[in-house]
């Protein structure tokens, strides 16, 4: 079995909005599209105490429960309002991110459907409920995203040290001993 994992393709399966817009021949400028920053129910907002807040309301029912909630009604028929500096809903609603610190927005969307989450620190990142439930860092360190059915998830121990398996695995390509030895005095491993 043979899996292959590619970081630049996750980033890239992460950008199907932008790059169909890129492909249709529509400009895409970085805070201008839907998706990175350009409406006010789709954005990051700064809180009263310095640190970030995403919105990610573009469903119309999460848009309505996010302005029942903080008291914004008259807000509902605006959730595709642009993100733009001195426009009326996002000023809005950057003033209204301010009015709390992350910590009281968080409390205050306990159990509700709003698509509004914090943003973490790393540290808080790796010590968050979502990032725990992954099992993915250990005291070893962080394992592989991808986990194979037939492979166990938790190293049995740290990780070898530089050149520890080097010899094994010459052996094992059918390298002799004085083969080995050879390529050690001549500095090649």
């Amino acid at each position: 079995m043979r899996v292959d994992g590619s970081l630049l393709g996750a980033a890239l399966a992460s950008l199907p909005v932008e790059i169909s817009r890129k492909m249709g021949g529509r400009p895409v400028e970085r805070g201008r599209g839907d998706l990175s920053g350009g409406l006010a129910c789709y954005n990051v907002y700064r809180t009263k105490d310095e640190k970030f807040m995403t919105l990610a309301a573009l469903e119309p029912k999460f848009w309505g429960n996010f302005c029942e909630i903080v008291g914004k009604e008259h807000l509902v028929g605006s959730q595709f309002a642009q993100a733009l500096q001195g426009d009326e809903v996002y000023e809005e609603m950057v003033d209204l991110f301010l009015s709390r610190t992350k910590q009281e927005w968080v409390e205050l969307f306990v159990g509700e459907e709003v698509c509004c989450e914090p943003v973490y620190s790393l540290e808080e990142g790796m010590r968050s409920e979502p990032v725990s439930a992954l099992e993915m860092i250990t005291e070893l360190g962080i394992l592989p995203p991808i986990r194979l059915s037939s492979v166990g998830n938790i190293p049995s121990g740290p990780a070898p040290t530089l050149g520890q398996d080097t010899k094994d695995i010459l052996k094992g390509l059918g390298y002799s001993e004085d083969e080995i030895s050879r390529l050690q005095r001549e500095g090649v491993i």
